[in-house]
């Protein structure tokens, strides 16, 4: 007497490797954000995309077909997909921190009640004046900055420059 024994075979399709990474920005300031993206590949049935820092393989830094990172210094990223039938070549992308411009050099002015009030100075590149030391309220942009003051006291001005996209820490300028 003969006994039935049925065998099952799955066969999956297996990933394709990725043709690289785009990323929002490939350059950015210490601790900006871009967005990487999977160019090309496909997964294979359970497969995910895998991202790693630094090198391929070891300790993932995400999963999925976008990730958003916000490096503080130049960084090459890694995807490759990983699926039950294993994992396809890495490719890879650096991304460029440019380093944060120096506060500018702001010039202080003292004047004399009655008298016209100069202009204050600060010495750098792509210079923005704020009222705030947050620097969310925007009042002027150049080297120069008429303040309209004809008050008597003290006036707080905080002045940035920029540089490679990156804008300073703020000086203030009294």
């Amino acid at each position: 007497e003969s006994v039935d024994t049925s065998v099952s075979l799955t066969i999956s399709d297996a990933s394709n490797a990725a043709t690289g990474i785009t990323a929002s920005a490939d350059s950015t300031c210490n601790g900006n954000s871009t967005m990487l993206m999977v160019v090309g590949g496909s997964l294979g049935a359970g497969g995910n995309w895998v991202w790693y820092a630094d090198s391929c393989g070891g300790s993932s830094i995400g999963m999925g077909d976008s990730l958003v990172v916000s490096p503080l210094a130049n960084t090459d990223y890694f995807v490759r997909a990983e699926d039950a039938c294993g994992a396809t070549a890495c490719v890879s992308k650096t991304i460029i921190v440019n380093t944060s411009a120096p506060a500018p050099v702001a010039l202080d002015t003292t004047t004399c009640g009655g008298g016209p009030v100069p202009p204050l100075t600060a010495n750098g590149f792509a210079i923005k004046w704020y009222s705030d030391p947050g620097t969310t309220i925007l009042l002027a942009t150049g080297n120069t900055f008429n303040t309209g003051q004809t008050a008597d006291g003290i006036y707080n001005y905080f002045v940035t420059q920029t540089l490679g996209g990156c804008e300073s820490p703020a000086d203030i300028a009294t």
